[in-house]
């Protein structure tokens, strides 16, 4: 240095500007694959204490997280409640993936849920009574037998089909895994149901068409 002055940096060559350029964007990366690692770690580590703070979760083979209690008792809930928030904690379903960042909150929303509540409730009634919960669990398992051979009596009805059908959708049902139980399995049975429903959806689609539109007063265009 003379006189105060300094000497301006010589000029970059294209080749040391793009190589620069390499290096700062493989830094970026870098930074960006550590960041996103660490808060995967901390998920994990989260997600590991939270099982071992909350009973009902339990870990699988794959690395995801279940609730016992809604796994074990979620047939048996008769409410409309918040299943979005308990459908990613299902065995059936795979379990939940604690690795989006959002692990604590997604716990604390389905342990708050309704759903949740029910099923908790449900595992105390079997602890303390497994005899009345295990006629439950049969009775719920026959219910459901029921609406399934039902919904095939109105899938005939609604698909013009003949009844003669009812026995063959019953009897593939029931290869493909759907258990089917032993009874009202004939096409009379099947004529018989549709007696029986046929008065509920001749209302509900007098009362649809009916019904008028709240805003326009209009009846609906079918």
């Amino acid at each position: 240095h003379r006189g105060g002055w300094s000497r301006a940096a010589p000029p970059l060559c294209a080749a040391d500007a793009r190589a620069r350029a390499a290096d700062a964007l493989l830094q970026a990366r870098f930074d960006s694959k550590r960041r996103s690692m660490a808060a995967e770690f901390e998920t994990l580590r989260d997600a590991r204490t939270l099982a071992s703070t909350h009973n009902w979760l339990a870990m699988l083979a794959t690395g995801k997280y279940i609730c016992l209690v809604c796994t074990s008792h979620f047939h048996l809930v008769k409410t409309r409640g918040n299943w979005r928030a308990t459908m990613p904690f299902l065995e059936c379903n795979g379990g939940y993936e604690p690795r989006d960042g959002q692990y604590t909150r997604s716990v604390a929303r389905h342990e708050a849920c309704d759903v949740h509540i029910q099923c908790d409730q449900l595992e105390g009634e079997r602890q303390s009574n497994p005899l009345k919960h295990a006629i439950a669990v049969q009775q719920a398992a026959a219910d459901e037998i029921t609406a399934r051979i039902f919904r095939t009596a109105v899938h005939l009805f609604l698909r013009y089909r003949p009844f003669i059908d009812h026995e063959y959708l019953v009897l593939l049902q029931n290869d493909n895994g759907a258990s089917m139980g032993d009874r009202l399995h004939s096409h009379m049975t099947a004529s018989r149901m549709l007696e029986t429903v046929y008065p509920v959806l001749h209302q509900d689609v007098i009362s649809f068409i009916s019904t008028r539109n709240e805003y326009s007063g209009a009846l609906r265009n079918v």
